[in-house]
């Protein structure tokens, strides 16, 4: 287990300043906490209206350089030997280095590729880069979970009904290989998301100790008492003023229909080929990595030409965003008139994946206590 270590005579460093006058600095051994998802569980709202206020003063959040590289990684190429042995000696250099904050990284995209659920893969690689971390985990119940991932995917370009995205057909949900369908749409394997996996394969790498887990349901009920207890173990001040912010919203069921109603209507033209698909803008994602990081952030760590080009690389990203369905929906359209049902529903999927999960979720008392898991996940 590893814990904050400091000595009984606390280590200190030099530090001159712009007059040449000496200071001591107080350092400990860092600590390294790693929000690691799951998608869907607020990631969004936690990164814009909670941890970018964190004061940079007290942990290190999101280093640029290493977003960067973990976009590489688990995005663009998760076999990436390469630019793993470039992180892993960013962090290790980092850990053994006198300190005076912690680290601090949130990216949901290392808990698994979206929905593919490879938990293992991923974990793996995390723990070669991060040997000894902070694990924190939102888990949001499965069925509610694959819905949220399935509108992310209309938001991607990939419009298909839920039944393909499922792989359901004559009333049951069939197993798949890959990440694509055979119309090279992003499709998953509900069999295959199972939390037991995923909380096994951190609780062996870094031990149960080291794993917060949190539930999307109990942060949607109480918000400022989740934001409270995470920024408690990160040791920082919660800064947080709007807890009723809505950010990045999934698409209304009326939404989905209208967006594959007009994927069909271009079709007929040939018009479609034209649109983004998941496939392809997965693909560009590694080209757009030094995007990801905040304007704040660039102003700190990079040049001023780097800076010009960060700029102009938004700012292009912000006009044509503006241009997109996905802008039209969002911020129009289910602004004005938000009509939601349950996609689910139909056919019976939804009673075929609450049995389904209910079973699986089973498990998952090994780690959690019963009276902290919300009553949807089990069926007693």
């Amino acid at each position: 287990m590893l814990q904050r270590i400091i000595p009984a005579k606390p280590m200190v460093v030099k530090a001159v300043s712009n007059h040449g006058i000496s200071k001591l600095k107080r350092t400990w051994i860092m600590t390294i906490y790693l929000h690691i998802g799951l998608h869907k569980t607020a990631t969004t709202f936690l990164q814009q209206n909670v941890f970018n206020d964190f004061n940079y003063k007290n942990i290190n959040y999101n280093p640029p350089e290493i977003m960067a590289l973990l976009e590489s990684i688990f995005v663009y190429n998760l076999g990436d030997e390469n630019n793993i042995r470039k992180l892993k000696a960013i962090v290790d250099y980092e850990m053994n280095e006198p300190c005076t904050k912690d680290m601090f990284i949130s990216c949901e995209r290392m808990s698994q590729l979206f929905c593919t659920h490879n938990y293992k893969a991923s974990s793996i690689i995390v723990k070669r880069i991060f040997p000894k971390a902070k694990i924190l985990l939102f888990l949001r119940y499965q069925p509610d979970w694959i819905l949220s991932c399935y509108k992310q995917s209309l938001h991607s370009g990939d419009y298909q009904e839920i039944e393909d995205f499922l792989n359901f057909s004559n009333g049951q949900f069939e197993s798949v290989e890959g990440i694509y369908n055979d119309k090279g749409l992003m499709y998953t394997d509900v069999h295959r998301a199972d939390y037991y996996i995923l909380l096994e394969a951190y609780v062996e790498k870094y031990g149960r100790e080291n794993l917060y887990i949190y539930f999307y349901e109990d942060f949607q009920k109480n918000k400022k008492g989740t934001v409270d207890e995470i920024c408690n173990i990160l040791k920082v001040n919660n800064k947080t003023k709007d807890y009723n912010v809505v950010k990045n919203r999934s698409y209304s069921s009326l939404a989905c229909k209208l967006s594959i109603y007009r994927y069909n209507i271009l079709k007929v033209f040939g018009l479609h080929k034209f649109l983004p698909t998941a496939k392809k803008t997965r693909k560009k994602l590694y080209m757009q990595s030094s995007s990801t990081i905040t304007w704040e952030q660039a102003k700190q760590r990079r040049d001023f030409w780097s800076l010009v080009v960060i700029f102009f690389i938004k700012s292009y990203g912000r006009i044509i965003g503006t241009l997109t369905w996905r802008h039209f929906i969002q911020d129009f359209f289910d602004k004005v008139i938000y009509i939601d049902s349950d996609i689910l529903q139909k056919n019976g999927m939804r009673q075929k994946l609450d049995k389904l999960y209910r079973l699986k979720n089973e498990r998952l008392l090994k780690y959690i206590p019963k009276n902290k898991i919300p009553k949807i996940y089990l069926n007693s």
